[in-house]
């Protein structure tokens, strides 16, 4: 291998070890911050509204509703539908 080709080997090394760091780092148990960004598309040009959750009665149902919406399970959907009636969330 030449010089050019061992500079390259490196640096995708270097870039896999710092994206591996952030994964990590943004395990869902970390988590304590939500930002949403809802929009929509139009020719050429994108419209969006962004929101901002920090309080930690929030963060934890958008968190738990994710991960609902990772495991496709309609069960669980339903307890969280039940605890949703009794939290208030201020826009």
């Amino acid at each position: 291998m030449n010089d050019t080709q061992i500079e390259k080997v490196k640096f995708f090394k270097k870039e896999r070890d710092r994206l591996n760091a952030r994964s990590r780092a943004l395990s869902m148990s970390k988590v304590n911050c939500v930002r949403i960004t809802l929009g929509s598309r139009t020719e050429g040009k994108y419209d969006y509204e962004e929101a901002f959750f920090d309080d930690e009665i929030t963060v934890s149902v958008i968190k738990e509703f994710v991960k609902l919406l990772q495991e496709n399970d309609e069960i669980n959907f339903e307890k969280l539908k039940a605890k949703l009636k009794h939290v208030k969330i201020k826009f």
